[in-house]
């Protein structure tokens, strides 16, 4: 009896120090977690913080900011960092701008350009009996004579060619030969409008003002004037022309039905004495967008 009762009271004693042993390594484990678990949030929360910009204070997004301390981590409560800024005030007033060496440079070649430009710009020529008026880079040479609108639409973008100055060359053997004038020869189209609400719609284009050797005498003489411009296409349509208006080419178009429409265009002042006159206004008139375009350039360059 003596022995089962201590053997009783044995196993008592090594449940109780068992539980014991249990308690207090689940209280020891759960601090070390807990440890670790905080431990991760901290360093968690910092490593956002370092990659976390914020704006500026003043929300200019000027000036200069140094890196914050990190207090209070126990807490966990970060200050996040902010980067310093390299930005700096430009004399325009708006925000930073990147003004490189480069575009230092570009700047200063296109104040000189411009004045360059500006001391050769002319002023365009006025035909006689047609009023210009110019947007951009398209213009519009019109009159109505005999109830009969006729208005000449062209536009100068990529209209510019160098004129051929053949082997003559300007100043003596040890001055540089003067660079070819520029000159504008747009394509352009002749609108023809009567009573009715339907415009015949002449597309045309220059061409070369030499004569061909089929087109001279023996004598050396030419046999007719030769046109100094060719037409494209004709087409009518009411309001504005679109995709589906039927077009005739010339290459398939009656040669007597192409002479009439060069005659009709001549006896309402279209001819080789107005294309002449009209190239003039179009170089005018490319020069001056080449002069405003220069100007916007320098500003976006400095800006």
């Amino acid at each position: 009896m003596s022995f089962s009762a201590v053997k009783a009271a044995t196993n008592v004693g090594r449940k109780v120090f068992s539980q014991s042993r249990q308690a207090v390594t689940s209280s020891a484990f759960a601090r070390s977690f807990l440890g670790v678990q905080k431990e991760t949030q901290i360093s968690r929360a910092f490593t956002r913080s370092m990659w976390c910009l914020t704006a500026s204070s003043n929300g200019s997004g000027s000036g200069i900011h140094s890196c914050q301390s990190i207090d209070n981590l126990g807490s966990q409560h970060v200050t996040r960092l902010r980067w310093p800024s390299v930005s700096q005030t430009c004399s325009c007033g708006h925000h930073a701008r990147l003004h490189t060496e480069g575009d230092k440079e570009l700047s200063r070649f296109l104040e000189e350009e411009i004045k360059l430009e500006k001391d050769g710009k002319q002023a365009p020529e006025q035909i006689p009996g047609f009023s210009l008026s110019i947007d951009g880079a398209s213009a519009t040479l019109s009159k109505t004579k005999d109830g009969d609108t006729i208005a000449v639409k062209f536009n100068v973008n990529h209209s510019v060619e160098a004129e051929d100055v053949g082997d003559e060359v300007s100043g003596g053997q040890d001055e540089e030969p003067t660079p070819p004038a520029m000159r504008a020869y747009p394509d352009f189209t002749v609108e023809i409008t009567k009573d009715t609400e339907s415009v015949l719609s002449i597309k045309c284009h220059y061409t070369e003002s030499e004569l061909d050797e089929d087109d001279l005498h023996e004598e050396g003489e030419a046999d007719v004037e030769k046109d100094l411009f060719l037409i494209d296409e004709v087409s009518i349509h009411r309001g504005t022309s679109s995709d589906s208006t039927y077009c005739v080419g010339s290459e398939v178009m009656d040669g007597t039905l192409y002479d009439m429409l060069l005659r009709m265009m001549n006896e309402r002042g279209v001819d080789n004495d107005f294309v002449e006159k009209l190239s003039d206004i179009a170089t005018s008139v490319e020069h001056g967008n080449y002069i405003k375009f220069l100007e916007e350039l320098k500003d976006v360059v400095d800006c």
